[in-house]
């Protein structure tokens, strides 16, 4: 992740920003409404309609159409491109009239000297002063406070060590994921956590993922094999059936000629009428039997066809399965990271905090959608926030110099 320093004052943004300049990302959640439709069976459709929200890797996933990475833009060309997909893909005259609704902006984060650290709910008009009073207000000390924010910053090494734990734990899952949907013959870890392999907590979480990756294999290989080999039987008896159409043709061809040779001889008086039948009879039931096998031929085809559609579904099924669940492994992981810099913060806080407090500082971490890059920003009180912002505040204390005098520091 790339960090770019701006010592600039961000007091002048929109706090009221609309929807049209307003830029989607990871967990807004919004509303997709597109005009029903009939299809040519006059059956009214609109699948597509309902509320969807933007996954972590700033993908937005919708039926018909699938995946859609629209981090970055604004609601109306979303709305602009879901229609276009839907008439590229319906084979449209015409665009249907599509909307996106805002629903839920993803949160913000305040950290560091206030009373309730962590992840809250964006609101439209939100300024530093609004979310510090969200978050309780400004961080109080004193004695009890002291002893307080003590057993704060106690509580938040233990929820550091837990934290590095479950993220040693996640990044071994992603990596077993990310080898699954390649189709990898095993799992390659990341040279961070391959560092740690003499730690206990990392063997074990990639033993474990090794393990279950093998055994995942095996009964993915085993599903597999089992429609493979149904789709072989279906091959080997239509081969069969298809070689006792071939004798019926051969049968059916001797038999009209013989057929043919007591017709001529029937003319010259030399052969009855009861031969003549019994050779239309053995015609009737040639063809009684083409039609039975040809019915039976068509039943394996149909079978062989189902056979195949469900090998590419359990194929396709187990990537989407294996996607959705990295899906979940990279937000737990953002997650992780945002409590990882809470609790940071708020050992941060409690050392650095003393009784002569003299002001208060606040800075600003912004994301780029469109690159990833994160921008600090010098901010004050009035200072409009947007969805996404990691808003820091810190106290300025007072010191004793040599001089005995007091000086300002952070």
């Amino acid at each position: 992740m790339t960090w770019a320093v701006m010592a600039i004052s961000v007091a002048g943004l929109n706090p009221a920003m609309g929807a049209d300049e307003y830029r989607l990302g990871p967990q807004d959640k919004v509303r997709v409404s597109v005009v029903e439709w009939f299809t040519g069976t006059g059956e009214l459709r609109s699948p597509v309609n309902g509320e969807y929200t933007i996954s972590p890797s700033g993908v937005l996933s919708l039926p018909l159409i699938g995946d859609l990475p629209v981090a970055g833009i604004h609601a109306p060309a979303l709305a602009e491109e879901i229609s276009r997909k839907l008439q590229e893909k319906l084979s449209f005259s015409e665009k249907p009239v599509t909307s996106v609704e805002i629903l839920q902006f993803r949160p913000f984060f305040i950290l560091g000297d206030v009373e309730r650290a962590g992840e809250y709910a964006y609101r439209p008009g939100m300024t530093a002063l609004r979310a510090i009073s969200v978050a309780g207000g400004f961080y109080r000390t004193g004695r009890a406070e002291a002893s307080q924010a003590q057993k704060e910053a106690d509580s938040a090494r233990e929820e550091l060590r837990a934290i590095n734990e479950q993220t040693i734990g996640l990044l071994a899952r992603r990596a077993r994921l990310e080898a699954e949907l390649s189709g990898a013959a095993k799992i390659e870890f990341p040279s961070d956590l391959m560092a740690q392999d003499a730690e206990k907590t990392a063997k074990n979480a990639m033993r474990l993922e090794e393990i279950v990756f093998e055994d995942r294999r095996r009964s993915y290989d085993a599903g597999i094999d089992v429609q493979k080999k149904l789709i072989a039987l279906f091959d080997r008896e239509l081969t069969a059936s298809k070689g006792q159409m071939a004798l019926l043709d051969r049968h059916e061809e001797a038999t009209q000629k013989q057929g043919e040779n007591i017709r001529s001889l029937q003319t010259r008086g030399l052969a009855t009428m009861g031969r003549e039948f019994d050779i239309e009879r053995l015609i009737a039931d040639v063809g009684v039997r083409r039609h039975e096998l040809s019915a039976k031929l068509i039943k394996i085809q149909q079978d062989r066809v189902k056979a195949e559609e469900a090998l590419q579904q359990a194929e396709i099924r187990a990537r989407q399965e294996v996607a959705a669940d990295l899906q979940r492994v990279q937000a737990k992981l953002d997650e992780t990271h945002q409590r990882l810099r809470i609790s940071e913060h708020t050992i941060s806080r409690t050392e650095r905090l003393t009784e002569h407090a003299q002001g208060r500082s606040y800075r600003i971490v912004r994301r780029a959608l469109a690159d990833e890059t994160e921008s600090e920003l010098v901010a004050s009180a009035s200072t409009p926030l947007l969805p996404g912002d990691i808003l820091i505040v810190e106290l300025t204390q007072a010191k004793r110099n040599s001089d005995g005098l007091a000086s300002l520091d952070k």
